[in-house]
């Protein structure tokens, strides 16, 4: 797979804006046998025997409270009253590795219900690490060709379950949240998704190494300095499908 986004420059998406919000140690949740076995058969498929003791004692967030923390903190929860049309998101996409803790429920109707503009939603999982950056490329694509003017990208992750790879499990319930629309404090100025085989270009400038921050924690760090206008670039070689991903944001 070989996924590049590259708009002329008057239709460049831009990252408006963006959030990350940790949920500590969680809440209890109801869980039900079916629902751990299809998160252990989850894991099994990619060969990893994980320790889901803290999901079999019901503790987590379930994925659509921490989208909902994620919609309000952006000022997107659909209201009754002051409806103002700019403000509404076209389409929404979900990005995660693990499946969720709690239940299963319909997260995209959900979202949808919430969320200003009532987007259509739906999700990018089982790419371990690549992920976020197929959403964000998805999101850039359907800006860049008009079919949205502002999509929402929500990342999703558990603490208590163990990333795709071989990676630990990340330190706490994480979801972050971005607004990909034509304005905005940075412009997309690449996203790639590569098989490994096939070397990335070279950035303009060296990027962090992002080796000791599996799951959210860059995407995270990008949500908190967007404000800056900053030139970035996050990068990620997926170890359980070897992708090459690739995201770079300039002013």
């Amino acid at each position: 797979m070989s996924l590049t986004v590259t708009a002329p420059p008057h239709t460049r998406p831009r990252l408006e804006c963006g959030l990350a919000v940790g949920f500590g140690g969680g809440r209890r949740v109801p869980i039900v046998a079916e629902h751990l076995e299809a998160l252990r058969a989850s894991r099994l498929l990619y060969g990893q025997e994980s320790d889901l003791s803290a999901v079999a004692a019901g503790w987590g967030n379930p994925y659509g409270s921490m989208a909902e923390s994620v919609v309000a903190g952006l000022g997107l929860r659909r209201e009754a009253d002051n409806q103002d049309p700019d403000s509404d998101v076209d389409a929404a996409i979900i990005a995660y590795d693990a499946m969720d803790c709690g239940p299963r429920e319909h997260l995209g109707c959900r979202l949808t219900e919430v969320t200003r503009g009532r987007p259509r939603t739906f999700a990018v999982s089982g790419q371990g690490e690549a992920g976020p950056f197929t959403a964000m490329r998805i999101a850039a694509a359907l800006v860049a060709s008009g079919s949205a003017r502002r999509v929402l990208v929500l990342m999703l992750e558990h603490g208590q379950v163990p990333l795709d790879g071989g990676l630990p499990a990340p330190a706490s319930d994480t979801a972050v949240g971005f607004v990909v629309g034509t304005r905005g404090p940075v412009r997309l100025a690449g996203v790639e998704v590569r098989p490994s085989g096939r070397e990335l270009p070279a950035p303009d400038r060296p990027a962090p190494d992002q080796s000791a921050q599996p799951g959210l924690a860059a995407w995270a760090e990008l949500a908190r300095t967007l404000s800056s206008g900053a030139e970035a670039t996050l990068r990620r070689t997926e170890p359980a499908f070897g992708y090459r991903c690739e995201l770079r944001v300039a002013p």
